[in-house]
């Protein structure tokens, strides 16, 4: 009972555990494109950057919302996963636009 007190949505604890969460992925999201960004033509770096992106987007896609009857305004969780799949996006073009500035 005690344990379901602490964490009730409005509770500094849950709270907590949320900006935590949040500072995660805040982490990895600039993680991600620095690699993908810094000397992009030449770093060697850009893997590691492709892979947390697409730990990103294998969050968004782990939040995208359900369809439910009651609750029609999911607008908040789709952009959610839209900035979540931004890395994956920008790793597309940095992958293009350095193979085709090699070829000339």
């Amino acid at each position: 009972m005690y344990a379901m007190l602490l964490l009730d949505e409005g509770s500094s604890i849950t709270a907590t555990i949320g900006l935590f969460k949040l500072l995660f992925i805040v982490i990895l999201y600039a993680t991600s494109l620095y690699f993908l960004l810094h000397n992009w033509r030449k770093s060697e770096l850009k893997p590691i950057g492709l892979i947390i992106a697409f730990i990103l987007a294998f969050i968004g896609y782990r939040s995208w919302p359900v369809p439910d009857m009651n609750r029609t305004d999911n607008t908040d969780q789709y952009l959610t996963v839209f900035f979540l799949c931004v890395p994956l996006v920008v790793a597309g073009f940095v992958y293009f636009l350095s193979r085709n500035s090699s070829d000339k």
